[in-house]
């Protein structure tokens, strides 16, 4: 039996969702539909770089607003920005 996540992890620049909010993820990325979904970014080689959490709503149905907290369980879901060249 798994046990429910409760609160949203980064492993590294890819989410591993809460149990909410992966029940509230839209069913496909290619839907322009009210609701959250997962972006998953990826290099020129097509392999995923990054996921991102994005609410499509309103006049952002389309591109999406890309939320840097969970709304439901709070926890920080940005991806790790690059590191500064010095």
């Amino acid at each position: 039996m798994m046990s429910k996540r409760i609160k949203c992890k980064m492993d590294g620049r890819f989410i591993k969702p809460c149990e909410t909010l992966e029940k509230s993820f839209s069913p496909t990325e290619a839907e322009n539909v009210d609701g959250i979904g997962l972006l998953t970014i990826k290099t020129n080689r097509f392999e995923p770089k990054a996921t991102m959490a994005a609410i499509y709503s309103g006049d952002f149905v389309d591109r999406g607003i890309v939320v840097n907290y969970c709304p439901f369980c709070g926890v920080q879901i940005a991806p790790e920005q690059a590191k500064k060249k010095k």
